[in-house]
């Protein structure tokens, strides 16, 4: 029987997405490492297992009945169908997530980018990141490094690269990983912050002082993370006319983190929101 998500939602699920040769696995290794509230799902797939993985540890490696089983019992939270290889699938399991915050964790997970964006229409809390090499040609230089697809799977990733990186505004945020350590600094940045957000105790400015010009702490969650996404946007110019349509930060800041600026923002005044009554 599927899970419902009552038990996943009581503590934050982080989402790693982006195309292929990014680098994301080993950036959610080591974010995983530098926060130990986190923990990495593991995924279910129909694809072959390679010699050096292990059932349980890796992936779920499961045959295509178990798997129309699995979904015909509605036991995934996500699931796309791979656009490479022979019709292979991937997907997370809710009793995966389940498990995961049952042991007090939140989970992380590092998936491809349809799968992330069902993530997020079923889990609206989500928070999702897409990661994206520098360049097409680090990209191919990642890919062709560790070796792990033929020449005919490597120019297809590549090209199915150019159009998921059109999805990259979907996402609250994008991190560019042209330098390791810069950008899992990033993602900590952006985790531990989403961490602190139901604890009033760590969250600075106070809620108090916030509260002043949101009003309720509902809101406040909302329009934080709407605003941290449009300065996001802003400074990596997502999309066309982006300095259009989405202010600069409107404080001086000494953070890095997009949710702390837009904490800082609300707290000096510079957002106001009250729910239409």
């Amino acid at each position: 029987m599927a899970s419902s998500t009552a038990e996943t939602a009581s503590r934050p699920v982080f989402v790693l997405t982006g195309t292929s040769g990014e680098g994301k696995s080993t950036l959610a290794k080591l974010l995983v490492e530098r926060i130990p509230e986190l923990e990495l799902a593991v995924s279910a797939t129909t694809r072959p297992r390679r010699p050096d993985e292990e059932h349980g540890r890796h992936y779920w490696f499961l045959n295509d009945e178990e798997f129309d089983r699995k979904l015909a019992g509605g036991d995934f939270v996500e699931w796309v169908e791979l656009p490479w290889g022979e019709g292979y699938r991937s997907g997370t399991l809710w009793s995966e997530l389940d498990r995961i915050v049952a042991e007090g964790r939140s989970p992380v997970l590092e998936i491809e980018t349809n799968g992330a964006l069902a993530v997020r229409d079923r889990i609206p809390a989500a928070v999702t990141i897409f990661v994206t090499a520098p360049s097409r040609e680090e990209r191919e230089r990642r890919l062709r490094r560790r070796a792990t697809e033929s020449e005919g799977e490597i120019d297809e990733r590549l090209d199915i690269a150019e159009r998921q990186l059109e999805l990259a505004p979907e996402f609250d945020y994008t991190v560019v990983n042209d330098d390791r350590e810069r950008a899992v600094g990033e993602l900590e940045g952006i985790v531990r912050s989403a961490l602190e957000v139901p604890c009033p105790r760590m969250i600075n400015p106070r809620v108090d002082e916030l509260l002043e010009n949101v009003d309720s702490r509902y809101a406040l969650v909302i329009v934080a993370a709407k605003r941290a996404r449009q300065i996001n946007n802003y400074h990596h110019q997502l999309g066309e006319g982006t300095f259009d349509q989405f202010l600069p930060p409107l404080v001086e800041s000494r953070s890095k983190n997009y949710l702390t600026m837009s904490f800082e923002e609300i707290s000096e005044g510079k957002i106001k929101y009250t729910y239409p009554k």
